[in-house]
């Protein structure tokens, strides 16, 4: 009884080495084993929920100093305003500004004030723009107004969801006035009443209800929010999923903020917070083809800055504000404009083109440049 209690030490001492043993030669063969390796042919795998979300970014191949360069032209002297969110320019050549301290319009170089300081707009700031032939559409982080030519102020509710006051986005059509907001987008009907488009609504066809960017044209209207961006073909009916198109930020990595839309007649293009998007698949085909494609354009690629805050297609070129100054995308070819007298392009906060003339938006007023010498 004594001699067995007396190796009962020695035996485990003996398991205890074995035991150290296999795990260094465990150990050794995992340092020994091949890194795994991509497949050649692999490809994004599609959500079997979600078959009309596959899309792709991939930046463009650089082919030389060719596709970069610089243009000195004459900019006009700037009008100082408050930081500019948004421009537009309506029917009668007026300049409307929307401005972080209201609105104010420039026609022949005189410049006028509406704010709230001055009793004459009621709202402290002013978010995005839109003209429907008659009013001018004020979108602000305190609700929507529209003004007449006499000056006239009037506010219209969306609707009573906590959120729809915060208009982030505003889009006329030539029909209908199209408004995005913290809460969903709505449309206008021929009643003068708004008409709700939500992920709900929608039964889930738009995938997020905070709408920051929105466009409507050609059958079509696009929704940038904190999702992606979503197309609703309005042919048919919102609340048929089965005719929205979802670019999901997740999967395609797209870097948000999403900060404004533009369309050349074919194409998407799309402003974001590491330079612009080029969605390379018509909006024809969006619907036919699987997995949709964007090309990325960058610094690398002579962007001023990677943080762009606008973009406008004009006059067969995209025009793209940055912080770092203004530049034009034409052909593949991307060129930086700077001011003729060497000075220093502010910050572009918005865009607006009327005939030659584009207008530039900046932390500090309100410039333009004549597009025909450019060319």
């Amino acid at each position: 009884m004594n001699d067995k209690l007396t190796n009962r030490p020695s035996h485990a001492l003996f398991w205890l080495i074995i035991a150290v043993v296999a795990l260094a030669f465990f150990f050794a063969g995992e340092r020994n084993l091949p890194e795994p390796q991509p497949a050649m042919n692999s490809k994004p795998i599609a959500d079997a929920t979600d078959a009309r979300s596959d899309t792709l970014v991939a930046s463009r191949k650089i082919t030389g100093d060719e596709s970069r360069g610089s243009l000195q032209i004459p900019f006009s002297q700037p009008i100082a305003t408050a930081r500019v969110n948004d421009l537009l320019v309506d029917t009668r050549g007026t300049l409307w500004v929307a401005t972080e301290a209201g609105i104010c319009s420039i026609n022949n170089g005189e410049v006028k004030e509406f704010t709230e300081a001055k009793g004459t707009f009621p709202a402290p700031q002013a978010e995005c723009l839109a003209f429907d032939g008659q009013k001018l559409w004020v979108g602000t982080f305190f609700g929507l107004f529209s003004m007449t030519r006499s000056g006239r102020v009037e506010k219209h509710a969306i609707s009573t969801s906590p959120g729809s006051e915060i208009i982030l986005d505003l889009y006329h059509d030539g029909i209908s006035l199209w408004v995005g907001t913290q809460a969903g987008a709505a449309f206008m009907d021929k009643d003068g009443k708004f008409v709700i488009i939500d992920s709900k609504i929608s039964n889930g066809g738009m995938r997020n209800d905070w709408c920051q960017n929105i466009m409507r044209f050609a059958g079509w209207f696009v929704v940038a929010h904190d999702s992606g961006i979503s197309f609703w073909n309005t042919g048919f009916k919102a609340s048929n999923p089965e005719f929205w198109k979802n670019i999901d930020n997740a999967r395609s990595g797209i870097i948000r903020p999403v900060t404004g839309l533009t369309f050349d007649g074919k194409h998407i293009w799309v402003a974001t917070a590491r330079g612009v998007l080029y969605l390379t698949t018509p909006l024809e085909k969006l619907f036919s083809e699987s997995v949709s494609n964007f090309i990325n354009y960058t610094t690398v690629h002579g962007l001023p800055d990677n943080r762009v805050n606008a973009l406008i297609s004009h006059r067969g070129s995209i025009w793209v504000g940055t912080n770092a100054g203004l530049a034009r995308i034409s052909e593949d070819r991307i060129q930086t404009i700077m001011p003729a007298d060497g000075s220093r392009v502010p910050q572009v906060k918005a865009l607006a083109a009327s005939g030659d003339i584009l207008w530039l938006g900046t932390e500090r007023g309100v410039q333009f440049i004549n597009t025909a010498m450019v060319e």
